[in-house]
Order: structure tokens, then sequence, then C-alpha cells
């Protein structure tokens, strides 16, 4: 009878190993996390948890798995986990189900992948009107919350928050039309 992985021995990687690991794929379970969360605290959070469960755990880790794919299942676990303790669990379990052909694709978290499509943001925000320009800078690079920035463009607040969101649609859909043609360059 041949040896399926069942009767083969586990090998545990090594704490140099595990850690080179770590710092290759943390960025993407930070993405995953960070997408799935919308809060950038939390996701850190969770991903320090989750770095030290598969530290606790890397005796389970099978080497012809993805280790970031393994590391992001450890990642959603906690966050469900979490949600369950604030009561939010279903609302998670929903965004998942809806959301979980581009959350569970691992190579939309790799360094490649990262550079193409913030090379396409780059390129798709140059596009945008300058006021436009100027509250995606204020919300993501300065922190500004949106009343703070309705204030500062004399604006009512549910204009900042429908112009977000038509702005982070827009973004997306210039993001995915470049990859799409090629058009990114590093």
């Amino acid at each position: 009878m041949g040896e399926g992985l069942i009767d083969q021995p586990a090998r545990i990687m090594d704490i140099t190993q595990f850690e080179e690991a770590i710092r290759t794929h943390r960025r993407a379970v930070l993405a995953y996390v960070y997408t799935c969360t919308r809060d950038m605290a939390l996701a850190e959070d969770i991903v320090q948890d989750a770095c030290l469960t598969a530290l606790k755990k890397r005796e389970t880790y099978r080497p012809d798995a993805s280790f970031s794919s393994w590391l992001i299942s450890i990642a959603r676990f906690i966050w469900l986990r979490e949600c369950e303790k604030r009561g939010v669990r279903s609302r998670a379990l929903s965004y998942i189900e809806e959301n979980a052909e581009s959350l569970f694709s691992a190579e939309l978290y790799e360094e490649e992948q990262w550079q193409s499509e913030k090379v396409a943001l780059k390129t798709c925000i140059q596009k945008l009107p300058a006021e436009d320009r100027q509250i995606i800078e204020d919300h993501f690079v300065k922190c500004r919350k949106y009343d703070a920035i309705a204030k500062s463009v004399s604006r009512s607040l549910t204009w900042v928050k429908v112009r977000m969101h038509r702005l982070r649609k827009a973004l997306r859909n210039c993001i995915r039309e470049k990859l799409k043609v090629g058009e990114v360059t590093s």
C-alpha cells in the first residue's frame, strides 16, 4: 500500500523558516483581514493573534500547502470569533459568503499583485478632479473623518459620504480595467 499524506510524518518548520514565511506573507494576511474588518487596528490585532496561533500550531502546516492560505484561514477563524464576541457573526458570515471569491483568492494578496494594483491606483487617482483627489488624500492619507472633510470643503456630511462611496467605486472599476487591459507597469 502506497504512503498517503496521513502516513507521512509531518515536517515541522524550524523557527527561522517560520519567521521568514511570516515576514513574506504578513502583508497578504493583513490585507485580507482589513478587507473583512475595515478597521486597521483590529486587523493588526487579528494578524498578530494569527501569527502567534500559527507559531503554536506550526506542526499542523503541510509544506506542500500554501503558507499564505494557511495563515489566512487561521486569521479568518480569529476574525469570526471576534465577530461572535461583538455579536456580529451573522453579518460577517454574510459578508464572507457574498465576497468569497475575491476574499479567499490568495493570489490577490501576493506582492506582485499588490504592486500592480498600487500602480493602477496611483494612475486612477491622478485622473480624478482636484477636489476628489483632495477628499481621498484627506481621508486616507491624513486620516481625517468625514465630518472634518465636510467642513473643510463646505459640504454636508451626507455629500462627503456619498462622494466617497462613488469615488471608491470609480477607483475600483478603474483599477480593474487597467489590470484587465494590462496597462500597469511597475
